[in-house]
């Protein structure tokens, strides 16, 4: 796996499926209003290809977790954001 540094920090933003009844609804006339939610996550860029996108909200040097793989055809816009661990810090000694 490639380090942290190497990987781009991105926001997706995508439209996600909802379930917006629970039980009984408000009528069928009521029902016909309805919004697709807009969602925007941010994450470790994993993997892109044809089908979608993989993010990880967490990794280290050998491993990955709270992934979240979005639909290519959900997705309406891919943001490189800037990447905290590709500029010059300095390790502080815990003590």
């Amino acid at each position: 796996m490639a380090s942290r540094k190497s990987r781009p920090l991105v926001m997706i933003v995508w439209l996600d499926a909802a379930h917006d009844t629970f039980g009984w609804g408000k009528g069928l006339e009521a029902e016909q209003v309805f919004e697709v939610p807009l969602v925007q996550s941010v994450g470790w860029l994993i993997a892109r290809n044809k089908q979608g996108i993989k993010i990880a909200q967490s990794l280290t040097s050998d491993n990955i977790a709270q992934t979240l793989v979005v639909p290519a055809r959900m997705i309406q816009k891919v943001i490189n954001l800037p990447n905290p661990l590709g500029q010059a810090h300095v390790k502080k000694n815990l003590q």
